[in-house]
């Protein structure tokens, strides 16, 4: 003869599960900004416009956000996408060759490679 010796299962195990502790998640909404990448990694400056691809930059605080290139070329003017996913910006007259930062409230994030800059 077999024998189980194990107590009943607890309510709410096995396939009919229950939560306890957390009920719902919550989005944090002070994401640090991240850059994966950028549409080109060539450009011309004053002329060209490139994409900054990455997260955590807020489209509903554009006046929070900077977006510099190498030894601090401040971008004029740039757009960001409903997602918070992507920047839209125009190189600006004098940037220089090297990375790419965007400051937000959250955080600094800095592009893994170089944009190589030229001047018109």
């Amino acid at each position: 003869n077999f024998v189980v010796n194990q107590p009943a299962p607890a309510t709410g195990s096995g396939p009919t599960i229950a939560l306890s502790g957390v009920t719902s998640l919550t989005l944090d909404p002070n994401q640090a900004p991240t850059i994966s990448s950028l549409s080109t990694y060539t450009a011309t400056a004053g002329v060209t416009s490139i994409i900054i691809n990455g997260a955590g930059f807020d489209h509903n605080n554009l006046a929070g956000i900077t977006v510099k290139f190498w030894r601090n070329q401040v971008a004029s003017g740039f757009t960001v996408n409903s997602g918070d996913s992507q920047i839209t910006v125009t190189v600006p007259a004098g940037a220089t060759t090297g990375k790419v930062t965007v400051t937000t409230p959250n955080g600094i994030a800095v592009s893994e490679l170089p944009l190589t800059v030229t001047t018109p």
